[in-house]
């Protein structure tokens, strides 16, 4: 009963800041990975050795021993860091070296996940503090779905469920936004229990924010693991049918992903994100913070943004879909709008009608627009002749194909004037 009135109480609130405003979503995975130093394993292995010498030059016992138990040490050691952080926390009876030590130099020397969403979020803090704001913490599985994952997706059925739920969730009324309270939050997430997924509480939200008469909902989705099954194309495709069909309000969506990532799901992430108006970054260094909070402070989060700015991002989408050249098979988001439902004359579908069919009414034979042939293959694959060259020896192919002369070499054949 106190979650469903604290839910009601949350929907009450959103009532009242609705009308006709701006919601703003920012989901963020609080993965395993959020709080990992942000290093390679190439990195790891260059820090790893010089570490391990350096500690164990320092204790006055290691120095004591003889060269094959220095090794035999080393190498324990060596283990020892590679086996995780939880094997002890503090230095043990013969002085070895403590693995969160070392996990701490790699934090401090490469960031975490977490430093660098907080940073973001702190450039973006003035665009964001005078709207109406709501925090999602989501956490998925890797790779697989799991009996967990499949209890954390499904609808609330007592008050302890419904209170992960709402713990998973939090609301800043217009001018409360602050980047402390966020970071708390998620600190408070680690030693609870795990968080809901995603994109069945993201739908459910802009149903909430419609019927609280938001006119728009902005969200920025925060991915920070690399084998989410929350990121992966199959499951982005029905989260966008989702919100085509149950949504009353699409959202206007943009995503900032942490450290490498597939390019399967970047790819997926970012047809997403153009399909609904935003823009899609992944950050891998600090220095790419700066542009990135520059991008959606100018685009999503700028009050000088319209949305018919974001309705011209869907129709350019909208015509890739025309061409057949998107990733994924998402929904015709542009058919809902106005402009796209006044019937169109002759004349402007005409225009609308891709190349290749030009090509095909104009020139009156068959025409494919998709697979080049044989020899267009054999001219495109040479990488032993420079490009200057290359494209010399395609224009004579051409020539001699259309049988037309070459003034150069005084072949037979026509001049080359009439190029149909």
């Amino acid at each position: 009963v106190a979650a469903m009135a604290a839910q009601g109480s949350s929907s009450g609130g959103q009532a009242q800041a609705g009308a006709g405003g701006c919601l703003v979503i920012i989901c963020i995975e609080a993965s395993e990975s959020l709080v990992e130093p942000m290093c390679t394993t190439a990195d790891l292995q260059q820090e790893l050795v010089p570490y391990v010498l350096s500690q164990s030059l320092q204790n006055p016992a290691f120095l004591k021993l003889t060269k094959p138990e220095r090794q035999m040490r080393v190498k324990n050691l060596t283990q020892k860091m590679l086996s995780g952080e939880t094997g002890g926390v503090g230095e043990d009876e013969d002085g070895d070296i403590a693995p969160h030590r070392f996990w701490a130099h790699l934090r401090t020397k490469y960031g975490t996940r977490k430093g660098h969403l907080l940073q973001l979020l702190k450039l973006l803090e003035p665009s964001i503090r005078d709207k109406q704001v709501a925090l999602l913490r989501f956490e998925s599985e890797v790779d697989s779905p799991s009996m967990s994952l499949f209890v954390r997706a499904s609808e609330p059925c007592s008050g302890v469920t419904a209170g992960v739920a709402n713990a998973a969730r939090r609301d800043f009324a217009p001018g409360s936004f602050s980047v402390g309270v966020l970071s708390e939050w998620l600190q408070d997430s680690f030693s609870g229990r795990r968080a809901p997924p995603l994109w069945s509480r993201f739908v459910l939200e802009c149903r909430r924010a419609g019927a609280a008469g938001f006119s728009e909902v902005r969200a920025l989705v925060v991915c920070t693991a690399a084998q989410s099954i929350d990121t992966t194309p199959d499951a982005i495709g029905l989260a966008a049918h989702a919100f085509h069909h149950e949504s009353k309000v699409v959202p206007y969506i943009s995503s900032v992903s942490f450290g490498p990532q597939c390019s399967e799901r970047l790819a997926a992430m970012s047809e997403l994100c153009a399909w609904t108006g935003g823009h899609s970054f992944n950050v891998n260094d600090p220095s790419s913070l700066q542009p990135a909070a520059e991008g959606l402070s100018s685009h999503l989060f700028s009050c000088q943004t319209q949305a018919k700015d974001f309705h011209e991002r869907r129709l350019y989408y909208g015509q890739k879909q025309a061409l057949g050249t998107c990733y994924l098979p998402l929904p015709r988001l542009v058919q809902s709008d106005a402009t796209a439902a006044v019937p169109m004359s002759p004349s402007a579908s005409a225009k609308t009608r891709s190349v290749a069919d030009l090509l095909r009414s104009g020139l009156g034979n068959k025409f494919d627009g998709t697979v080049p042939s044989e020899s267009m293959l054999m001219v495109l694959s040479e990488t032993t002749v420079a490009m200057p060259r290359r494209w010399g020896r395609s224009l004579r192919c051409w020539r001699e194909h259309r049988e037309l002369r070459d003034v150069v070499f005084g072949e037979p054949g026509g001049l080359g004037l009439e190029l149909d």
